[in-house]
């Protein structure tokens, strides 16, 4: 089941389309809030912000004290401009 929704964006807009994986970031991690993520991904770009997920992902210790299932987990992101 598809579930969608559409919202007017003027020109300039940024989206930043991300897995959940991707979303670690932000929770569980607390690195960012959803507005700072977008603007390093804008800023740093997406390779970056990739590289320090992976390098907060390195230890497998953490992921009971984190509560994360597994260590890493697929991360894919997207940024686009209206």
């Amino acid at each position: 089941r598809i579930v969608y929704q559409t919202a007017d964006a003027p020109a300039g807009t940024q989206v930043l389309v991300m897995t959940d994986g991707f979303y670690r970031l932000v929770s569980p991690y607390g690195r960012y809030t959803d507005a700072q993520l977008v603007e390093a991904a804008v800023s740093r770009g997406l390779g970056e912000l990739m590289r320090e997920l992976r390098s907060m992902e390195a230890s497998p210790e953490d992921d009971a004290k984190i509560g994360r299932f597994k260590t890493s987990d697929d991360a894919t992101a997207l940024l686009i401009e209206v």
